[in-house]
């Protein structure tokens, strides 16, 4: 089966850290974790103590450096993406990770779409027991 660690491995580089540009639809944005799209993440208490406290690099590592806010993105990102796209079911790890990315990039009922499409389904958006039946076929 596929494994998350592995997968979030692969995307991580490309969510970034911290931003808060203001020409960023999202707005203010940790590890791609956009405040606007997620005002109730528990992870933005954490972020907004340590705004009081630090700048610039000290406020970065002082983040890195937390290991509970580190869980809540990570836990974050295995619910709200890998869980959705039944990351865990699915046996091939390059399918699983390519499904995920674009779950985290589109949002998993894109993700799933696409899915349904490449193994000729109708798109619901909606992940199944075809669907991953099918998917698993693949390899």
């Amino acid at each position: 089966m596929a494994d998350f660690m592995s997968a979030h491995a692969f995307v991580k580089p490309n969510e970034g850290v911290y931003s808060d540009d203001a020409d960023d639809a999202g707005g203010e944005t940790y590890k791609g974790y956009a405040r606007r799209r997620n005002p109730l993440w528990l992870g933005w208490p954490i972020i907004d103590g340590y705004k009081c406290k630090y700048r610039g690099e000290a406020f970065l590592a002082a983040l890195e450096r937390d290991e509970a806010l580190q869980r809540l993105i990570l836990d974050s990102y295995k619910v709200n993406y890998w869980d959705r796209i039944w990351g865990d079911r699915i046996v091939d790890q390059g399918i699983a990770t390519q499904m995920y990315d674009t779950a985290v990039n589109k949002g998993p009922k894109v993700s799933i779409r696409f899915a349904e499409m490449s193994v000729g389904m109708g798109a619901t958006g909606v992940m199944s027991k075809t669907l991953l039946n099918r998917l698993n076929e693949m390899v």
